[in-house]
């Protein structure tokens, strides 16, 4: 496999994926088997984009919101000038709450590009199972009506459109195709300051790095030790 030796910052889930999946002949196999993409290098054999998907993963797994001047609640009688070079706590949870989703949805297309794959094609692989606790209770979250029509709103597809109808309307509990909807929105600057998700987000971060995770250790555990 490829020298990481220099790479320890890469997650060793990452690492473990790599090794047993190029290290021997029946982990190439399998490799193949899943349509992993293996390109041979100077020590051997790598994941291509590898280093792309583990960076990505990390930076989402480490990103906690943002990082910014807060102003002081102002009245609306105040004639206080507003500062120009900050922003209300709410504004920045909001947008905090979008970043953190965003970010791991980044790195879930990266990883897909790792099957030579787009995120549509690789979703069915990844999550298969649907988490329907934490699906119920993003439907349940206040203010999430709003922010489902804000979405489909902005959707030009008529089957995205209908993913998310179905989703919020309790038919559905895939949870993926609504947090890419999102990084969507928040990448276009199309939900401005929807409140709703600031709670919940962290778990749906959780919910798509997680099986970014489970999904490259089953194909690991496939492989001969």
């Amino acid at each position: 496999m490829a020298d990481r030796s220099h790479s320890r910052w890469i997650p060793d889930f990452f690492i473990e994926f790599e090794a047993n999946l190029c290290n021997s002949s029946e982990g190439r196999a399998i490799a193949a088997r899943h349509k992993v993409k293996l390109k041979e290098v100077e020590s051997g054999w790598a994941v291509d984009g590898l280093t792309k998907a583990a960076s990505k993963w990390r930076v989402a797994n480490s990103v906690t919101g943002l990082d910014a001047a807060i102003m002081e609640p102002i009245s609306t009688r105040s004639s206080t000038v507003v500062p120009d070079d900050a922003i209300s706590q709410k504004l920045c949870d909001s947008y905090s709450s979008q970043l953190i989703i965003s970010v791991s949805v980044f790195a879930f297309e990266t990883y897909a590009h790792c099957f030579g794959r787009n995120w549509l094609q690789h979703k069915g692989y990844v999550f298969r199972e649907p988490n329907m606790d934490l699906a119920a209770r993003l439907r349940n979250v206040n203010g999430v009506d709003k922010l489902a029509e804000k979405i489909e709103s902005f959707l030009e597809r008529e089957n995205q459109k209908q993913r998310v109808n179905e989703f919020f309307g309790g038919q559905d509990d895939f949870l993926y195709d609504i947090c890419h909807f999102i990084r969507h929105g928040y990448a276009h600057g199309a939900l401005q300051g929807y409140h709703c998700l600031v709670n919940i987000a962290p778990e749906l971060k959780n919910f798509v790095l997680g099986g970014i995770r489970n999904h490259a250790e089953s194909l690991s555990n496939e492989c001969p030790k």
